[in-house]
């Protein structure tokens, strides 16, 4: 009698435990679901920019910080992937503005490494002058050139499209 009492006890506390389970699983898909649509919002949301003085290669103080919050991001997400456009403002010669272009998206790139963002997760692309908009003479509109362009997507093989 004691035997079959505590076994209808043991299955009555596996029905309850069976139910809390499916309760926990059914919230867990909906917080997934949550942080996937927040994840996503913040990849179509996001896009930054590393302006660069006047024939330089180096981010200022304050570049150098932007590109720390960047790749502390990136490690904590490590499903993105990252593309840096290394730009140019049209003055001077089209191969001067080509390699200045390639220090600087080399730099960012260098940098996003060495805060420990993984190199195959970063594509890098220089070029030059080829993309100016700015009018001959328009000094704020140089200033708006001289960049790397930085654009986060989500990985391939990141599986937000596929099943659990």
């Amino acid at each position: 009698d004691v035997s079959r009492e505590q076994l209808a006890q043991a299955k009555t506390q596996m029905q309850q435990s069976s139910g809390t389970v499916a309760r926990l699983e059914h919230q867990l898909a909906q917080a997934r679901d949550t942080s996937k649509q927040y994840a996503q919002l913040v990849l179509d949301q996001l896009e930054l920019e590393m302006l660069f003085k006047t024939n330089a290669t180096e981010l200022t103080a304050a570049g150098q910080k932007r590109v720390a919050r960047l790749a502390d991001f990136l490690v904590a997400n490590p499903q993105l992937e990252v593309r840096l456009d290394g730009y140019a403002d049209p003055r001077g010669e089209d191969s001067y503005n080509q390699q200045l272009s390639l220090g600087r998206v080399s730099h960012v790139a260098r940098m996003l490494m060495d805060f420990g963002v993984e190199e195959q997760r970063i594509a890098s692309f220089s070029h030059g002058a080829s993309g100016s908009e700015a009018l001959s003479g328009d000094y704020d509109a140089y200033a708006l050139e001289r960049a790397v362009r930085i654009n986060l997507s989500q990985s391939s093989a990141a599986g937000y499209a596929g099943r659990d």
